[in-house]
């Protein structure tokens, strides 16, 4: 099968596109810690609570103010005062990844059959063959929605359904991921906006919840679908009671530490920095044996916690990867496609609602996912 040349050619367009427009050129106008200001050489339109990265350090925008921006770092930094940065939305650079992934595997022949499949497809516009042995019939569809169901169900590699507002697409479009489910297959149900994925998983009752995964940021999720979110889904694991035990126990640990501090000597010693300061006071100052016992008391706590906390990440990971794999229906829009959740993924199915309103480049993060698209 030949190289989508014509796709790949339009993806590393948009790559370079991406790259461009996804670096903020900005200034240091005020530090406080790990919260920074910066003034702006253009204005932006980046929200509030976006994750950025700066000079390979984490943060989040919690202001914009024209050309103004307020970031809360999630570590400590080097900055000073009027250094220049390059701000970096880090969904837009996950999304730059994963298409700079997608041309790599097209130019060394990685892809799947199914996924050249559509890709050469996407390109060349070849109708799909339908199955017509496959029936189907549902007395509280009309008959352009039973068509359009059917249609799907019996395509060999891809279906369109088009229609007007308020033709009931969304509730076609439900009922195809009800029959799919009942036929055992793994979905993907995405779109452009979180409103649009919520709207279609809100109408899918009569599922189990263990069976539907809402994948996204819980705050652009509407309030009925979080109960299907990794975290829910944790949360009914057997596992997550010895989640809880160790975060209790980090917590006991912190508490103590705290309480330890306020009673030995004046000396105050930030738990993070602790190896540095721990060397330095016994080369340079006279500590007492108080003093000395914080210092070790600090850095085994400080081990401690780590070690929980890789316990905990240990059970997460796994339990994630379980869920993943054991639900029948994922839902999340097309950004978040790329989650490391479902990275390496195949579905049976990838439902793209409101399809017209999504880019190519973006949308082929979820068709490549799939044998079969609707």
């Amino acid at each position: 099968m030949k190289k989508p040349n014509k796709i790949l050619n339009h993806l590393k367009k948009q790559i370079q596109n991406e790259k461009k427009n996804n670096q903020i050129h900005a200034k240091i106008t005020y530090i406080h810690e790990n919260k920074i200001h910066v003034s702006l050489k253009n204005p932006t339109k980046i929200p509030k609570n976006t994750q950025i990265i700066t000079h390979h350090i984490k943060g989040i925008i919690t202001k914009n103010n024209h050309k103004n921006l307020e970031i809360k770092l999630t570590k400590p930094h080097k900055f000073r005062l009027h250094d220049k940065i390059i701000i970096k939305n880090i969904q837009n650079e996950t999304i730059t990844h994963k298409l700079e992934k997608i041309v790599s595997q097209i130019e060394n022949n990685q892809l799947n059959e199914d996924n050249l499949e559509t890709l050469q497809l996407l390109q060349t516009q070849i109708n799909p063959e339908y199955d017509t042995n496959i029936t189907y019939y549902n007395h509280k569809l009309n008959k352009n929605q039973n068509k359009a169901v059917k249609k799907a169900l019996q395509t060999s590699k891809f279906h369109l359904i088009q229609g007007p507002p308020g033709c009931g697409k969304t509730y076609t479009i439900v009922n195809l991921i009800k029959q799919l489910h009942k036929n055992k297959k793994k979905i993907l149900i995405c779109s452009h906006t979180h409103i649009a994925v919520d709207n279609v998983v809100e109408k899918l009752e009569n599922i189990a919840d263990d069976d539907i995964l809402r994948i996204g940021n819980k705050n652009k999720i509407s309030q009925n679908n979080l109960k299907y979110t990794i975290d829910e889904h944790i949360k009914k694991a057997p596992e997550y009671s010895e989640i809880q035990k160790y975060k209790d126990k980090i917590e006991d640990i912190k508490s103590l530490t705290n309480k330890s501090s306020i009673n030995n000597d004046p000396l105050i010693i930030d738990n993070n920095c602790e190896s540095i300061f721990s060397r330095l006071f016994r080369k340079l100052l006279p500590t007492n044996n108080k003093t000395t016992n914080y210092i070790n008391e600090v850095s085994y706590d400080e081990n401690s916690i780590y070690e929980l906390e890789c316990k905990i990440s240990n059970i997460e990971n796994s339990l994630n990867d379980t869920i993943v794999r054991n639900v029948s229906i994922i839902a999340t829009t097309v950004i978040s496609a790329s989650s490391f959740l479902i990275e390496n993924v195949e579905f049976d199915y990838v439902i793209m609602d409101e399809a017209s309103q999504v880019p190519l480049y973006l949308s082929l993060i979820a068709l490549l996912k799939c044998e079969k698209f609707i």
